[in-house]
């Protein structure tokens, strides 16, 4: 438990500045390839930004790559992707 409340910290202190940020008022967006796209309160989604600190509101890629040329999840630009790939903000 103190582990994983560990990891929660350290994430949430690594992109704590990204999340702060206001991806929606960015016109600029990469070009990813998710797995999954969704709400932020999407009962899948809203556990992992729980469990990174991002506090986000609107979609979310989870599970995202670089689009190339091909993508077997959802082809979407997004305007944050600072983490890593595993969720990305404002597609």
């Amino acid at each position: 438990m103190l582990f994983r409340l560990s990891l929660a910290v350290v994430f949430a202190s690594l992109f704590a500045g990204d999340v702060l940020a206001t991806p929606h008022m960015s016109r600029q967006c990469s070009n990813l390839c998710c797995s999954k796209v969704g709400d932020a309160n999407d009962p899948t989604i809203a556990p992992l930004l729980s469990l990174l600190g991002v506090v986000a509101t609107g979609p979310v890629g989870v599970n995202c790559s670089p689009l190339g040329n091909s993508c077997s999840g959802q082809a979407v630009c997004c305007a944050n992707n600072n983490f890593g790939g595993m969720i990305a903000l404002g597609c």
